[in-house]
């Protein structure tokens, strides 16, 4: 190196690509200068194409190596530049602040913070304003944060870069936004004039995501949803590493208020270990906590509980989705009903319960902090406190916009008021139900409106009816209704609804002739009895890519095929896989009966979760099984 400083010269491309908002490209354009520098042992060139690898935000590099490689050259750089040149303070800062966020710890960016003020290089001060502010998105900093947003705004006249005055502007709104501050509009608003004045496609992303969360807190799903996958492809287009995450945490928040989170099950897992999220992040594993619990997979769910809270939920990362994350655990504690876990997340909320609920830069919102502070108390037992706090997530979604939220929490409010049960609550909780119910079915909740009724809302009177279409059944209850797969277990659902009150063997069910049993001969021999069971696996695989594919006609014909197969396995099979003869034909019928109706009352609840919990109610099964008619 020889260590010679140049003369200013014009910016580089990869410098005009990074004020740009052309994130990907300029990475391009910044490794091939870093490499002709140090080749030509031109150290100043070089340290501005290392600093310029960094990025916009920090922690753009989430892949180790490459983020190693990084670091390495911006050390390399800083040890030839002469130490009082000021790419020599804007290399320190940069490297303190890609610390602090790896580490948690903002000590260092903040300690050159100071140094950068007290040198008054507004580049210099400008980059460490804007990295330290990324580095404190957690609520414990909200106040400092904005400080230091506005802070940039003021010296970004001075720099003579137009993305300074920009980026300042979107961490304000960003700011007021997190604190769901009724000037984040006007911010946004003049953020907007600023882009279209100095255009930078990377915030252009940045506003763009922000107007997907708007769009669902107005209740328009749909649009929400194609506006997300718009704002994916602007992202990848951007070259932003967080574009994929943003879409997953935008489209889940979509399909849980929708009802629908399960479908997300296997796309929240990628997410959770995808390369492309922090690797700090625990947004997406209590996600999937929560949608683990509500599709009963209870093991799942605890199993990652007790990986969040190994060393306590007081050691989860204070980042910016640090409130996503004990909304998650609070959620999911409350579905599992794990008072511990629900109290020491309520414990580590109650200094933010007057804030939204929302991820990253505001991209994903879940409403209200109060809702889970409420969830906690609830499980916990504290039903008047729960009462108290979902009264309060009632108001401040009202007054956030927060239309879908609304409806959720009023729903919720009504069960809690229905399990205090005291005067006056139960005609409350009648009446937010019913409030809730109309505005879900208006925006889009049908799924979740379906759960909120109450059976005992139903009239008692009400038969059930059950009507079989092609490969479909109809199952209909007063003014509800519901289509399923059709299932050999359908079929005995309604054998026993044909006959209310009426007793049937699960032997009668099965079709099986009555009369004196034969012992000790084999129904099916070790290779039919194989072949059975290599075709039960067959079709249990295709079973869950038809899922997986939302292909209802194709999971229809697997889950009949599949429902016949096993009761035959069933009707052949003894404990451990035994042989079985003649004579354990009741026992064989009652398991597989079971099983089979089981599978029809699962398949009815996820299309009706109320219809699911009346036939549940009113269907006895076991050697004898039996429909209980309202009286």
């Amino acid at each position: 190196m020889t260590g010679v400083a140049l003369a200013p010269a014009a910016p580089t491309a990869g410098t005009r690509l990074l004020e740009a908002g052309r994130l990907r490209e300029a990475r391009v354009a910044f490794w091939a200068e870093a490499e002709a520098a140090e080749a030509a042992g031109e150290v100043e060139r070089l340290a501005e194409a290392a600093l310029g690898l960094g990025g916009l935000w920090v922690h753009e590099h989430r892949l180790a190596l490459d983020r190693a490689r990084v670091t390495a050259l911006q050390a390399r750089a800083l040890t030839a530049v002469p130490a009082g040149w000021p790419v020599a303070a804007r290399l320190r800062i940069r490297l303190a602040a890609e610390h602090a966020y790896a580490s948690g710890s903002p000590a260092g960016i903040l300690s050159e913070l100071d140094r950068a003020r007290a040198a008054g290089e507004p580049v210099a001060l400008a980059d460490a304003l804007s990295l330290a502010h990324h580095c404190l998105l957690a609520p414990h900093h909200a106040e400092a944060r904005l400080a230091l947003a506005d802070e940039l705004i003021a010296v970004s006249p001075h720099t003579g870069r137009a993305i300074d005055g920009s980026t300042g502007l979107m961490w304000r709104s960003v700011d007021l936004l997190l604190a769901g501050d009724r000037r984040a509009e006007r911010s946004l608003a003049e953020l907007r004039e600023r882009l279209q004045a100095a255009p930078c496609d990377a915030l252009d992303y940045v506003v763009a995501a922000l107007d997907v969360m708007r769009t669902i807190r107005r209740g328009q799903l749909d649009e929400a949803e194609a506006m997300a996958e718009a704002c994916l492809r602007l992202g990848e287009d951007v070259g932003d590493v967080d574009a994929l995450g943003w879409y997953g945490a935008q489209l889940l928040v979509i399909r849980w208020l929708q009802g629908r989170g399960r479908e997300l099950l296997p796309l929240v897992g990628e997410l959770a270990r995808s390369t492309t999220v922090a690797e700090s992040s625990t947004g997406f594993a209590a996600a999937s906590a929560v949608l683990a619990a509500a599709a009963g997979e209870a093991a799942t769910a605890t199993g990652v509980l007790a990986g969040l809270g190994a060393d306590g939920l007081g050691a989860v990362p204070r980042s910016s989705i640090w409130l996503a994350t004990m909304f998650g655990v609070c959620e999911a504690a409350h579905l599992l009903g794990d008072a511990a876990v629900a109290d020491e997340a309520g414990a580590l909320l109650a200094a933010f319960v007057d804030r939204p609920v929302m991820a990253s830069l505001g991209v994903a919102c879940f409403g209200s902090a109060h809702r889970p502070a409420g969830l906690a108390a609830m499980t916990a037992g504290r039903v008047d406190e729960a009462v108290a706090h979902l009264e309060a997530a009632v108001a401040a979604d009202l007054a956030l916009g927060h239309l879908p939220m609304h409806a959720v929490n009023r729903a919720t409010l009504a069960d809690v008021l229905d399990q205090r049960a005291g005067p006056g609550d139960r005609d409350r909780a009648r009446a937010l139900r019913t409030e809730a119910t109309a505005d879900a079915h208006r925006l889009g909740l049908s799924g979740r409106a379906a759960g909120w009724a109450r059976p005992d809302e139903v009239d008692a009177d009400a038969g059930v009816d059950l009507r079989r279409d092609g490969r479909f059944w109809r199952v209909v209850l007063a003014d509800r209704s519901a289509v399923v797969p059709d299932s050999v277990g359908m079929g005995y659902l309604r054998a026993l609804v044909e006959r209310p009150g009426r007793e049937v063997t699960a032997l009668d069910l099965t079709g099986a002739p009555v009369g004196p049993t034969r012992t000790a001969e084999p129904v099916l021999d070790d290779r039919a009895r194989a072949a059975y069971r290599r075709r039960i696996e067959e079709l249990e695989d295709d079973l869950a890519d038809a899922d997986l594919d939302a292909d209802l006609e194709r999971a229809a014909r697997a889950r009949h095929e599949l429902d016949q197969f096993l009761a035959e396995l069933a009707r052949t099979t003894g404990f451990a896989g035994r042989p079985r003869s003649f004579v354990d034909d009741a026992e064989r019928a009652r398991v597989s009966v079971c099983k089979a109706i089981k599978r029809a009352l699962t398949s009815i609840a996820e299309a009706d979760p109320l219809l699911g919990r009346v036939l549940r109610a009113r269907v006895v099964t076991g050697p004898r099984c039996v429909y209980r008619a309202p009286a």
